[in-house]
């Protein structure tokens, strides 16, 4: 890079246009990082609020500290990068204010190239803990050995290629050195596809547990959905590449302190989301207890109407007697075994009934959690008054909730 008469001069403040001066965005981007950093920090706080309260903590819990500990780290660089590097500031004023600027930034970005994927691993490793613990079958534990390599192998990977992507190393800080570095795009590429699979992998892991999960379909899908929603890390992560790679096209000509701009924003939101959408589904307790109370009422019986369901406010007249005969049902709608069946009768027609959590087809019980089926036989609105009730008109409700316990769950 060097050569001729020696570096280009560097021009004074006084000697730059004005309209240059007044470029500075670097405000706006710690503006947008910050809410999405302690929106994360939130969810792992409720995350280890509602494991506290019942079971303790578990490993896949303590990994989700340390993510979130270093994903603060990601902050620290990026508000660094606007206070001490001038980030979104043109390189010209940057270099006239300090003429160290060019080396500062080149340092943080090493250093960001080390935190992004301790923290990304991190979370990853939290996720097929979450899982192990959640689904202990031999499906799980083979997925969570393999991806769990994937994921160990990919961080090794990447850190050992960020710290020797120069020859000679302190060419990473100082690029005016003499010396040879790995072309950026490759760099990025071999970071990020690799890392976007896995993603994919993780996420796509418990869907066929979830579906072999003997609830109703509509639970089985919400439940799926709550794992899914870590899609949205994958978008963010095949974003974050695209903008990387136009970085590294634009090459030397890029003005580096404003083109670094987007690219920061997103090393930084990344993590954040990574570790949001690893905390939901400790979170679906929570969520089950929103959706059922009193506050939504009005929009379950809205939904309801019309549509055959049937329950309080979805249609449903309330119990009644069905003339002291007992009245028989499948054992699948009352979480016993396939082609079992259960006699109701007026003494036992709204009773509860806890699952047999050891047992695989039992359904999906966090720790901490009792999941409890309300079998319930009553008439359906239909204009029928309660002395003859056609076989018809009879309603039979079954919905699986979760329930704390007082401690720790003994499965």
């Amino acid at each position: 890079m060097a050569g001729g008469d020696g570096p280009p001069q560097i021009p004074t403040l006084d000697q730059l246009p004005p309209e240059l001066l007044l470029i500075d965005n670097g405000d706006k981007l710690i503006r947008t990082i910050t809410p999405v950093t302690v929106l994360a920090t939130i969810f792992v706080f409720l995350r280890l609020g509602m494991r506290l309260r019942r079971v303790g903590l578990g490993l896949d819990d303590y990994l989700i500290i340390f993510a979130l500990i270093f994903t603060w780290g990601t902050w620290v660089v990026g508000t660094l990068f606007v206070k001490l590097g001038g980030l979104g500031r043109p390189m010209i004023v940057n270099l006239a204010i300090d003429p160290n600027r060019l080396i500062i930034n080149q340092k943080l970005l090493f250093s960001g190239e080390l935190i992004y994927p301790t923290v990304i691993a991190l979370v990853k490793f939290s996720i097929l803990a979450m899982y192990q613990r959640v689904f202990p079958t031999k499906t799980m534990k083979l997925g969570h050995i393999v991806l769990g390599g994937m994921t160990a192998a990919w961080y090794i990977a990447v850190v050992l290629v960020a710290i020797f992507q120069c020859k000679p190393v302190k060419k990473v800080f100082n690029p005016m050195l003499p010396g040879t570095c790995i072309d950026p795009t490759d760099f990025f590429l071999g970071n990020s596809i690799p890392n976007i699979v896995t993603d994919v992998a993780i996420l796509a892991l418990p869907t066929y547990e979830v579906y072999k999960l003997n609830l109703p379909r509509h639970q089985r899908i919400g439940l799926g959905a709550v794992f899914l929603l870590g899609a949205g890390i994958v978008a963010v992560s095949s974003y974050r590449l695209y903008i990387h790679i136009l970085l590294a096209e634009q090459g030397t000509s890029a003005d580096f302190t404003m083109a670094l701009y987007d690219p920061v924003i997103w090393t930084v939101i990344e993590p954040d989301m990574a570790v949001i959408c690893a905390s939901l589904p400790s979170l679906g307790p929570m969520l089950t207890t929103f959706l059922n109370s009193r506050l939504l009422t009005p929009v379950r019986s809205y939904f309801s109407k019309g549509s055959g369901s049937y329950g309080s406010g979805a249609g449903f007249d309330g119990n009644v007697t069905i003339g002291g005969t007992p009245m028989k049902i499948p054992g699948s709608a009352r979480g016993g075994k396939k082609g079992a069946s259960s006699n109701l009768t007026p003494s036992n027609v709204s009773s509860q009934e806890r699952l047999n959590v050891g047992d695989p087809e039992a359904g999906f019980v966090p720790d901490g959690y009792v999941a409890e089926r309300r079998v319930t036989v009553g008439k359906a609105s239909s204009g029928h008054d309660g002395a003859n009730i056609p076989l018809e008109s009879i309603a039979v409700k079954t919905v699986v909730d979760w329930r704390e316990t007082k401690g720790p769950s003994s499965h």
